[in-house]
């Protein structure tokens, strides 16, 4: 009996093609970050200091990976992953390639259209990603995975901009983009190492053995069959953890907006204090994640996605009453702490309940929807903020938590009818 209990508690392994996974996306994902502040750097000099420059930085690398999103899924459920990653990266190579050349020109709207493309081939390398993970690792593996890639990720989100600036700032764009082809192309020849990863048979059975998923000849019938699996799982838990999570995300979009206004005007602070959040957010997402590495045995997703929403719920709230930065970085702490295992939880699920053969898509729908909604609760956190004031944005920001946390009620349930 003792044996099987420490059987049971003993971390999960992960194998080498977790490995080499791991490595090749640790290298995109730098790259990635490395990316991201030389470019906002440079088109904010380029247009003499307007921030209308960064605004259209974004929406170029945002917004064609929400239009193709749904159909890089379906592209990542028919083809070989392994190899839609391969090319994926030595696309965004090139891509990093024709962005430092319009840079050299001073040409914007060159590298915007660089940008564009590059999210083009990024949202099928996004989509791959998403899907290989219950390829490559058992299922009780899934949750320590996934908190490595997400510790890895925010790690990434720290030191990547520190580095790009520091390139930037001492010998411009074209060293740093260099170096961002580079690790593109390293993740590239990482991956050659993967086993191959071809498209699941059109019909497979899902985790309960009956329903199945049928790939459609058409683009459209894939994002169906996407939606489909999303939303139309038994009893209905990875539809409300869906809702959950895009409540969080829609808090994220508002708060990305709203802080930088609210320092100023409720806290009598400078603007560029909003590093002190992006660095208390990012340290603690980082510490929390590589805990549970450690617990990963014992993290039940569904329990944790409920318990981390109202959590989240209690940071939102502190946030929005704060009258000192302390107390607004103690509310952005809650959150961050939270937010870990969140979306390691929700990821999970995703992975667990969704067919083998639409992993793809459904990770395009994820990331679509996100994305939307991470856009929309911007500019609506930025209208909210001008018209009634930035705190009433953050109360707006912790409405959506509470919600989130609200839904979670019927994930409890749905999780008790399915067993």
């Amino acid at each position: 009996m003792t044996t099987s209990a420490t059987t049971r508690q003993a971390p999960p392994t992960l194998g080498r093609g977790f490995r080499v996974f791991w490595g090749s996306s640790a290298v995109s994902l730098a790259g990635d970050a490395l990316r991201g502040i030389t470019v906002v750097l440079w088109l904010y000099a380029a247009w003499g200091g307007s921030a209308r420059a960064v605004a259209l930085g974004v929406l170029a690398e945002r917004l064609p990976a929400l239009v193709v999103g749904p159909g890089m899924g379906a592209l990542a459920d028919r083809y070989d992953r392994k190899q839609i990653l391969i090319v994926s990266n030595a696309a965004r190579a090139a891509g990093s390639g024709a962005i430092l050349w319009g840079m050299l020109s001073g040409s914007v709207p060159l590298v915007l259209g660089a940008l564009a493309a590059s999210a083009i081939a990024g949202g099928a390398g996004t989509a791959a990603r998403g899907a290989v993970l219950p390829r490559l690792v058992a299922k009780d593996a899934l949750v320590r995975a996934n908190s490595t890639m997400t510790t890895t990720e925010q790690v990434t989100y720290i030191l990547g901009p520190l580095l790009g600036a520091l390139l930037y700032g001492k010998s411009g764009p074209a060293v740093a983009l260099t170096a961002d082809a580079v690790s593109f192309v390293a993740a590239a020849l990482l991956q050659r190492g993967l086993p191959s990863l071809p498209a699941a048979p059109r019909a497979v059975a899902n985790g309960r053995g009956r329903d199945e998923a049928t790939d459609g000849d058409g683009a459209a019938t894939g994002v169906r069959a996407g939606i489909r699996a999303l939303l139309n799982s038994r009893d209905r838990t990875l539809a409300v953890a869906l809702g959950t999570y895009l409540c969080v995300v829609l808090q994220a979009g508002i708060n990305n907006t709203v802080l930088v206004a609210f320092l100023p005007a409720a806290l009598d602070r400078p603007e560029g204090d909003v590093a002190l959040f992006s660095l208390t957010n990012g340290v603690a997402q980082v510490l929390v994640a590589g805990l549970l590495i450690g617990f990963a045995a014992r993290l039940a997703p569904v329990s944790a996605l409920s318990l981390s929403a109202w959590v989240m719920v209690c940071g939102g709230w502190v946030l929005a009453g704060s009258t000192s930065l302390y107390m607004a970085l103690a509310g952005v702490l809650v959150i961050a702490l939270a937010g870990a295992p969140l979306q390691i939880s929700f990821t999970t699920l995703r992975q667990t309940r969704v067919p083998d053969a639409l992993q793809g898509r459904a990770t395009g729908l994820v990331s679509t929807l996100s994305g939307a909604a991470f856009l929309a609760a911007s500019q609506g956190g930025a209208w909210l903020a001008d018209h009634a004031g930035p705190r009433a944005g953050l109360v707006g920001s912790a409405g959506a938590l509470t919600t989130g946390a609200l839904l979670t009620l019927f994930l409890r349930h749905a999780g008790g009818r399915a067993a």
